[in-house]
């Protein structure tokens, strides 16, 4: 494909992503969390929702795509706002900058298991509260795997061989099916 062709591309996909409001599950990490900032230097507006233990990982994105951003739209970051309202017991954080906090929040957390709907509900929610509109881009990321053999050579002493826990496997099916439904 030629340069033009590459720009021309660019170009509209920064217009459609530009007032999205979306909601990205697994969105604190890896393929998610670079879907985030991706939306979020186009100018959009994003739920993360993921576990608790990604509310630390969300922080690092939430600067890095802020300051980011900001470069892009040839802007300084005036100042990085977050704001914690554990209130209900889970954890919802929103960053507002780019280039003051005057523009509303464009990053917000909520602690999500993707194989809950009333979780996946609570972010819709915040997205609405937080942004003024509802999501209207959703992009599931949140996935596990394990890495095990169906079957394993036994244990030196057993007859039988080791079988993979079907309950690992159920938790697989349930977040990376269940879950892509929900979000």
């Amino acid at each position: 494909r030629s340069q033009h062709d590459m720009t021309r591309t660019e170009n509209r996909t920064m217009a459609l992503l530009k007032n999205v409001v979306g909601i990205v599950s697994g969105g604190a990490s890896g393929l998610g969390a670079a879907t985030v900032a991706h939306i979020v230097r186009l100018g959009g507006r994003v739920v993360v929702a993921d576990l608790p233990s990604q509310h630390e990982s969300f922080l690092r994105l939430a600067t890095a795509s802020c300051a980011d951003a900001a470069v892009a739209a040839d802007t300084s970051v005036s100042s990085l706002h977050v704001q914690s309202s554990p209130d209900d017991g889970q954890d919802r954080t929103s960053v507002s900058s780019l280039p003051s906090p005057a523009n509303g929040p464009v990053l917000a957390f909520a602690d999500t298991d993707v194989t809950n709907e009333d979780q996946i509900s609570a972010a819709l929610d915040l997205a609405e509260s937080e942004f003024g509109e509802p999501v209207n881009v959703a992009v599931s990321c949140a996935g596990i795997g394990t890495a095990r053999k169906v079957l394993s050579r036994p244990k030196e002493g057993d007859a039988r061989p080791r079988v993979h826990p079907l309950s690992e496997f159920s938790n697989a099916l349930q977040v990376n099916t269940i879950g892509t439904f929900n979000v």
